[in-house]
């Protein structure tokens, strides 16, 4: 089975990233897991590694309401540095907010793919996998 070699979860909600990476895990979809509490985090660290595209996720899970820099922010600083990438990362944008300007707003983004409700179930991350292998 072909693999996704790393997703990203940017999320301050600890027992959702816990459960989230376990569900990943079991399901055998990708090689690594990397988490992050906040947009600023996972954007440095996309930064660092601009120079090692062996280390930069295919699949980034963005939530939106977090402290620092939360997922808006996070896209804002992205499309600043997505061109230095060697390929581009599908983001969905996974949140618990069911508001219509959230979700409007998301799909005014070219840099996501969708958004998604949280939590994220099992077929979900199926599915996302499955589609990004097809389009690889």
């Amino acid at each position: 089975m072909q693999k996704i070699n790393t997703i990203c979860l940017v999320d301050d909600d600890e027992i959702y990233v816990f459960l989230a990476k376990h569900t990943i895990q079991n399901l055998g979809i990708c090689d690594q897991v990397l988490s992050f509490s906040n947009g600023f985090e996972a954007i440095e660290y996309l930064k660092a590694t601009i120079d090692f595209p062996d280390k930069i996720p295919q699949l980034i899970l963005l939530d939106i309401d977090m402290p620092v820099m939360n997922g808006w922010d996070f896209l804002t600083e992205y499309a600043l540095i997505k061109d230095k990438l060697r390929d581009e990362i599908v983001i969905y944008m996974a949140s618990m907010s069911m508001a219509i300007e959230d979700i409007t707003r998301a799909e005014n983004y070219a840099e996501i793919t969708a958004y998604l409700p949280k939590p994220i179930r099992s077929n979900e991350f199926l599915t996302i996998s499955q589609r990004l292998l097809l389009s690889a």
